[in-house]
């Protein structure tokens, strides 16, 4: 699995104070068409945060059927890239006045399959909820463009667009 590392403010790792470990999904049909979540202003491909001594493989399961109601097994999930995000006073999910330097280690799984979301079998966060939470479907080729009508500057934001173009472009050369 490719590695890309982000580190604009070359933080040594002696100055990182959170270390998060997530797991997101490329779920990509027969008709190039690819799963895209939209959460509190931003896009991102389904997953998230695993839980302590969680996998990545099962972390994305669990989080590919909260968040879509789609029920993968790991072998149809191939391991694609990884993007370690170094960032310097990073915002606290809803703490606006706290900050850290941290990293977020995301592995990225392609998965080809023909499924269609499945809101009756969502679990959704309040957090997720509260910020009008959705996936949908939208075509490969028309994911960049929908990124670049997105101006939302706050940091979490920029964070998830940078990692998301990312993974297109790489995809690009895979797919």
């Amino acid at each position: 699995m490719k590695t890309l590392i982000f580190n604009d403010d070359n933080l040594a790792e002696d100055e990182i104070q959170d270390t998060i470990l997530k797991a997101r999904a490329i779920i990509i049909n027969d008709a190039q068409e690819v799963l895209l979540s939209h959460c509190a202003g931003f896009y991102l491909f389904p997953g998230g945060k695993l839980r302590k001594n969680e996998s990545p493989t099962k972390g994305l399961l669990r989080e590919v059927r909260e968040e879509t109601g789609i029920m993968l097994k790991e072998p149809v999930m191939e391991p694609f890239l990884q993007i370690n995000h170094i960032m310097k006073n990073y915002p606290k999910r809803g703490k606006k006045d706290l900050f850290s330097n941290r990293c977020n280690i995301t592995d990225y799984y392609l998965v080809r399959a023909n499924k269609d979301i499945d809101k009756s079998n969502m679990n959704l966060t309040s957090y997720e909820k509260k910020s009008n939470f959705k996936t949908m479907k939208i075509k490969f080729n028309e994911i960049l463009p929908l990124l670049s009508d997105n101006h939302n500057t706050d940091k979490r934001a920029k964070c998830y667009l940078r990692e998301i173009s990312a993974v297109i472009h790489e995809l690009k050369n895979y797919i």
